[in-house]
């Protein structure tokens, strides 16, 4: 079943019971799609599944669910151009009701795979006539009245009443008699149409048989036992034998669903019929031809495909002749393409001249090489980028080779899948400033160790990298600040870090603490994560200074200079970084806090001196750095409270 019927069901549920009855009967279903492709095919058990939950849901009879469901086709197919299609199928509603085989014959180039049902119309009167529905599908019946209804509602404002008469399946088939009541003017009775008949024979002269076999080259003459009597000249052509036969030994009543006897093509001969050849068709050669064998073509070795080309489709209409006291089928073939025309060994001028088949079967050879040429370029295009794709492959793996004699595989894969030896990101660049953040995008318990360890990296490897200008090392400084603000990153290639509800001064504390860091490593820090608080210690080679409480100032929150890093045995190292001020001789109380950022930026020859309290808060203060260096061992105590 197409999608096209699934979204009809869809959207008629959303629009007259709501989206949320949709979305609950979808999901008593068990189905997963919420939409649906109109040209995809989907098990026929998905209508069957959706229909039952519906009637239950909506506390509807399935007879009046798949009725309103019919009515809302009609207007559904304006959304994809049908409706047009729908308008010029018949002027009259009884014309409509006779060709809507031929619309699904026009409905099948757009799906091919569609299993079309069979309608034809009896008995008709003035006030409706009867319609046979045959049906491969079961549960469709009241879909389909729901759909004849609007139709003559909608297009031929015409209220149609429907009436089941008789429902029977004969084998796979599922067959329905209906009787139509409806203002039927379009209908004329015998006695009318023999007036007319009368009328045309006294004012025109009877045309000769041979004349009438040559305007309809196709044509096939049979009598009441169904025995073929004559055939038209280019029929003669492809099928010389058949003339003295019954008409099902030599061809298959394809169209309508009909038994084939004089009764039932009698009955029907408002109905466009379909015959097909039971064997494949070879034209008499062309002595002119150079090719003495083109119509005994070898469809035997290339497959069934050409077998069933090879066979004969005809098209076309019954009509009884009174005169001959025989029916007459005016048909014409029905060929895909040039290819099907030699396969079944005409020609161009075999087809009738009165109408369009020539020009149809040139017109599709003329768009079938266009569409062969396109394709033709296309498998160009992809011989192309295959052979593209294969270099690509070679220079790949030339290039792993290479990649692996200089490091090993393990470390290049890891480089090529884009992972870091830290996880951090880098979020901003200003200047020869950096700003790196860790825990961002992607949470990170450890975040604050994963920053000071991309430092660490990073003023370890400094000192290989040279100035051209001076020949000397360059220098580097690693400010790590905490931020207990809102951030957002985007653009995960290259993202931009937004900082909202910061406070000026918070969003200047790492760029402050750029201005007065340490540039040379010469401090080491040990710690332990360890449940117990870790001692602290601070010890400065050439003696402390030993400010006053007085000048002392609590801090929320810190910034800290990496320096250095080491781990004990028993769990991770924590980084202990200061934070500094202008002021030099000004006093700050620091607690551990967790780091979250840190800047890189140019160097900034600072030093810190630092007092230990009792209660484990340290006292630190900033002086320039002196000639000598200093020598800092520094452990904090995890948690250690601030006092004012």
């Amino acid at each position: 079943m197409y999608g096209l019927i699934f979204e009809n069901l869809s959207q008629y549920v959303t629009s007259v019971y709501g989206a949320e009855r949709w979305e609950e009967i979808r999901r008593r279903s068990r189905i997963e799609m919420a939409t649906f492709s109109t040209h995809e095919v989907y098990p026929d058990n998905f209508v069957h599944k959706l229909v039952s939950k519906a009637c239950k849901v909506l506390k509807v009879s399935e007879r009046e669910f798949l009725e309103g469901m019919g009515v809302y086709f009609v207007s559904f197919l304006a959304q994809y151009g049908y409706d047009r299609v729908l308008s010029v199928l018949g002027r009259h509603m009884r014309d409509f009701l006779n060709g809507l085989d031929n619309l699904h014959e026009y409905l099948k180039f757009s799906y091919p795979r569609m299993k079309a049902p069979s309608f034809f119309c009896e008995d008709e009167s003035s006030t409706g006539l009867t319609l046979h529905y045959r049906s491969t599908r079961r549960g469709y019946l009241w879909y389909t009245v729901g759909q004849i209804k609007e139709v003559g509602r909608h297009f031929y404002n015409t209220e149609v009443e429907v009436e089941v008469l008789k429902e029977e399946s004969i084998f796979n088939t599922l067959h329905v008699i209906m009787r139509l009541n409806f203002d039927n003017m379009a209908y004329q009775p015998p006695s009318l149409k023999l007036d007319e008949e009368d009328m045309v024979s006294r004012t025109l002269l009877p045309v000769k048989a041979f004349v009438f076999l040559e305007i309809f080259p196709f044509c096939v003459v049979f009598n009441e036992d169904l025995t073929i009597t004559n055939i038209g000249n280019s029929l003669q052509a492809v099928m010389p034998a058949v003339v003295g036969k019954r008409i099902p030994e030599v061809f298959d009543l394809t169209k309508p669903m009909v038994e084939c006897s004089w009764k039932s093509i009698m009955g029907h001969t408002n109905n466009v019929f379909e015959l097909t050849s039971l064997e494949a068709v070879r034209a008499r050669c062309n002595l002119n031809s150079s090719q003495d064998n083109v119509s005994q073509c070898d469809f035997s070795e290339n497959g069934d495909f050409n077998y069933e080309d090879a066979l004969l489709h005809l098209k076309g209409q019954m009509m009884y002749m009174d005169e001959w006291k025989s029916m007459v089928y005016l048909a014409t073939p029905v060929m895909r393409d040039l290819e099907t025309m030699v396969l079944t060994g005409l020609y161009i001028n075999d087809l009738s001249m009165h109408d369009f088949s020539r020009d149809m079967v040139l017109a599709g050879q003329q768009q079938s090489a266009e569409l062969k040429l396109a394709l033709d370029q296309e498998l160009q295009k992809s011989r192309q980028l295959e052979e593209s794709m294969r270099k690509l492959d070679v220079e790949m793996k030339r290039t792993d080779e290479l990649l692996y004699q200089m490091i090993p595989k393990t470390v290049a894969d890891q480089l090529r899948s884009g992972e870091t030896s830290v996880n951090t990101c880098q979020v901003e660049t200003i200047g020869d400033a950096y700003m790196v953040v860790s825990g961002a995008p992607e949470p990170e318990p450890n975040h604050s160790e994963k920053v000071c360890e991309m430092g660490l990296a990073m003023v370890k490897v400094i000192g290989d990298l040279k100035d051209p200008s001076t020949g000397k090392s360059l220098k580097i400084r690693v400010p790590v600040h905490p931020e207990k603000r809102v951030k957002r990153t985007s653009r995960r290639s290259a993202p931009y870090r937004s900082r909202h509800g910061t406070s000026p001064p918070d969003a200047l504390d790492a760029t402050y603490m750029a201005v007065v860091a340490t540039t040379t490593p010469a401090a080491s820090l040990e710690g332990t994560t360890d449940h117990g608080p870790a001692s602290k210690k601070l010890r400065d080679e050439e003696g402390s200074s030993d400010p006053s409480d007085e000048n002392a100032e609590d801090i929320d929150q810190a910034s800290f200079a990496v320096v250095s890093y080491k781990k004990k045995k028993r769990g991770t190292g924590v980084p202990v970084g200061f934070r500094p001020t202008m002021e030099g001789g000004r006093l700050w109380k620091v607690s551990p806090n967790i780091l979250t950022s840190a800047v890189v930026t140019s160097a900034q020859e600072k030093v810190f001196n630092h007092r230990l309290n009792k209660d484990g808060s340290l006292m630190v203060t900033v002086s320039t750095l002196p000639a000598a260096n200093r020598l800092l061992t520094v452990t904090e105590l995890a948690g250690a409270p601030v006092e004012a």
